[in-house]
């Protein structure tokens, strides 16, 4: 249970101090104005304030004291709470390219808030990058599903697909994206690469070199080709 403020018994329950409110909340507003005034004591702050505090530390670079304010509001009785820590720290593992800890952590803020989309949205993610295909395939078709105007969920679906030799499916969502009207800049180029992709590894070159020439007028490049790409696809001659 939470030991801080908001917590059990702590001065914010009923009959609790109201200086020691005031205090607590000047000391909030204090650190959102960037300032510290006091030494930060995990335990006697509440889960909220544990994620501000989060917020605050992390763009300051300060890690550690990031992490030891969400381990405490790990504590809330709150599932909302506990999923907005769970998830914070997954961000804070995926930015630090600690993959395997980061999942463990996005696995609990899903388990705590199953509907939330960003939290399964996270979650196929890092199942993608660690080949976990199937988990990556059942989330990722659950997301897209939840939001088929979504172009990043799509495109997460489709590397999805990719990744199970689904090719002809992922083809189709790709060309989806590309066709929609309002589309991030990420998701566009996640598209022209997954089809790029598609048509080089089932030996449709002219296609893939179609693509790499669309994306070019786009203003999307994909760096240049290794030698074993441009001589499996016989590349023609350029023009200028």
């Amino acid at each position: 249970s939470c030991r801080g403020p908001c917590g059990p018994g702590g001065p914010r329950a009923p009959g609790g101090s109201q200086k020691c409110d005031a205090i607590s909340q000047n000391f909030m507003r204090g650190v959102l104005r960037g300032e510290r005034t006091q030494k930060f004591v995990p335990e006697r702050f509440s889960p909220e304030e544990a994620i501000i505090f989060e917020q605050h530390e992390g763009r300051l670079g300060r890690d550690a004291e990031a992490t030891s304010f969400l381990h405490s509001a790990l504590e809330s009785q709150d599932p909302e709470l506990r999923g907005r820590a769970n998830l914070s720290l997954c961000n804070m593992y995926k930015k630090k390219a600690d993959l395997e800890r980061a999942l463990g952590y996005c696995e609990q803020a899903a388990l705590a808030q199953p509907d939330d989309f960003a939290t399964l949205r996270d979650l196929t993610g890092i199942y993608l990058k660690l080949k976990k295909a199937d988990k990556a395939y059942a989330f990722g078709k659950r997301i897209a599903s939840a939001a088929p105007e979504d172009s990043f969920a799509l495109e997460l679906f489709a590397e999805a697909l990719e990744q199970q030799e689904k090719f002809d499916e992922a083809e189709k969502i790709h060309l989806q994206v590309l066709n929609n009207s309002v589309i991030e800049d990420d998701s566009r180029k996640s598209a022209y690469g997954g089809l790029i992709f598609i048509y080089q590894r089932t030996g449709q070159y002219k296609l893939a070199w179609d693509y790499i020439h669309a994306a070019r007028k786009d203003g999307i490049e994909f760096g240049p080709l290794v030698d074993w790409q441009r001589k499996r696809m016989a590349e023609p001659p350029e023009k200028d």
